[in-house]
């Protein structure tokens, strides 16, 4: 795989951007979690912590800002876990 200039970069590094990236979402999605539903939606968190899919966690992130009430996201998050 290329980066932009055509810098290729190795497997690890790959990996190591993607985690990164999975981390923030998860500490973004922790903090929307709180604003927006308390302590009690804090709890969809540990659903998340296995996903590994940074697109899904992007999805999810979404469907938070998007929910009305803390049933309306676990059905949203139902259909897309």
């Amino acid at each position: 795989m290329y980066f932009e200039g055509g810098v290729s970069m190795s497997e690890e590094e790959k990996y190591n951007i993607n985690k990164g990236l999975r981390d923030t979402l998860l500490e973004v999605i922790d903090l929307w979690l709180s604003l927006k539903f308390g302590n009690e939606g804090k709890l969809f968190l540990e659903k998340l912590k296995g996903v590994e899919d940074v697109e899904k966690l992007k999805e999810v992130k979404e469907l938070i800002m998007k929910a009305r009430t803390l049933g309306e996201l676990e059905e949203l998050l139902k259909a897309l876990l």
